[in-house]
């Protein structure tokens, strides 16, 4: 998360902070965002602000602030509950 996602790491309070995410979607995010550089590499707030917004969308505890949860579910591998819609 450290690497990953700076921004929202030192926003949330680094290790103690709350994520809503996993270690693999983490992973997920960083080797999917390595794939804009080649279109941004002449703009690193661009670079930034497109890696905190995926970071933010996917793992922020806030994210009830921009998104509408209209259905749960308990996942199936391990019985928590998550957003399916």
């Amino acid at each position: 998360m450290q690497t990953t996602c700076p921004a929202l790491w030192a926003q949330q309070g680094g290790a103690q902070g709350s994520y809503c995410c996993t270690a693999a979607q983490v992973v997920n995010i960083g080797l999917s965002t390595q794939k804009v550089i080649p279109f941004v590499v002449g703009c690193p707030a661009c670079l930034h602000n497109f890696v905190h917004l995926w970071c933010a969308l996917t793992c922020s505890p806030d994210q009830s602030s921009w998104a509408e949860v209209v259905a749960v579910q308990q996942a199936a591998d391990t019985n928590v509950t998550v957003v399916s819609e």
